[in-house]
């Protein structure tokens, strides 16, 4: 067999199908191509970002818990906001009756006296 008519391990079926699998993989495809140096630096610079941006992405995200944790705090403050929603209009519900009874009481004070 010539070694010109020979494919690269990354030319070959399995060889992209590890590319596929395995991304990290691309940058020693790159190492491996016949470009010339100045435009390897260039792909593996900015595979390098890419791969560096992903990671920073996924580490800064908050996990599913803390999403969770926080939901059911959120959750836990409207019910209490709701509670004291509640109480409040009850007892604005308490003064205005009491309100009510006070000028019937002095209504029927007043109208007695004349």
């Amino acid at each position: 067999m010539n070694n010109s008519n020979k494919k690269r391990w990354f030319k070959k079926w399995w060889g992209i199908l590890l590319i596929i699998l395995c991304p990290y993989l691309l940058f020693l495809v790159i190492l491996q191509s016949n470009l010339d140096k100045k435009k390897k630096i260039i792909f593996s610079t900015l595979f390098g970002s890419f791969i560096l941006f992903i990671f920073l992405i996924t580490a800064l995200e908050p996990n599913t818990e803390e999403k969770i944790a926080k939901e059911k705090q959120k959750q836990e403050k409207l019910k209490k906001l709701e509670k004291e929603k509640a109480a409040t209009l009850e007892q604005e519900a308490k003064i205005n009756e009491l309100e009510n009874q006070k000028r019937k009481s002095c209504n029927t004070g007043t109208g007695s006296q004349n």
